[in-house]
This record gives structure tokens, C-alpha cells and sequence, in this order.
């Protein structure tokens, strides 16, 4: 299959597990075959644009995230994605308490 689908069924993968979530439940949840999923994952089969959207909103994701190219990508962008793909698996307390981290390192840093 093409790169672009190779692309888009690794992205799925990466955030579904971000999101602790196996084939199986993801398929629960989208009331789909885990089978279709993993063929998804696997650029085995096309995803209508139907089905991208439901497993981005089954990921609290923008649909438009799954379509990121590698070509497009920079250092700046994999550690905003690296970050995003880790605070995907935390509870709200923990998003809280890293959003005031992150409000206090960024005042700190406008000061100098």
C-alpha cells in the first residue's frame, strides 16, 4: 500500500495506544471488527473518510492529525506530537497540574 495509508494506520496505532487502548476495545467502541482495525493499522485496507473521523473522535484527536506527512514534520512538531501522545493517557488532575507547570515555565521564559 502507499506510504500515506502506511502513515495514517501508524498514526492511529500511536494514539490509540497513547490512549491505553487495544484493537479490540477501540472496535467496541467504534462498533467495528478489531480485524478492521488492525487492517487499517496495517495499510492492508482503505478507510473511508467516514471511519477516519469516528477513530479520531474515538481518540479525542483531529481527524486532520492522522493525515500529518513525515515530509512536513520537523523536530519542533515531534516533540509537540511526543508530548500530545503522552498527555493523552492522563486524567484530568494531571492535565491541570501540567497545564500550570506549562503557564509557569512559559511566564518565566517571556521575563528574561
Amino acid at each position: 500500500m502507499s506510504s500515506f495509508m502506511e502513515n495514517v494506520g501508524n498514526k492511529i496505532r500511536m494514539y490509540r495506544k497513547a490512549a491505553n487502548l487495544t484493537q479490540l476495545q477501540l472496535g467496541e467502541i467504534l462498533k467495528v471488527d478489531y480485524s478492521y482495525l488492525g487492517k487499517i493499522e496495517r495499510a492492508e485496507t482503505n478507510a473511508t473518510l467516514e471511519m477516519i473521523e469516528n477513530i479520531a473522535s474515538a481518540l479525542r484527536i483531529s481527524p486532520y492529525e492522522l493525515f500529518d506527512s513525515p515530509s512536513r514534520r520537523n523536530e519542533k512538531s515531534d516533540l509537540i506530537d511526543k508530548i500530545n501522545t503522552t498527555l493523552l493517557s492522563f486524567n484530568k488532575n494531571e492535565l491541570k497540574t501540567v497545564s500550570n507547570i506549562i503557564k509557569d515555565v512559559h511566564s518565566l521564559t517571556n521575563k528574561k
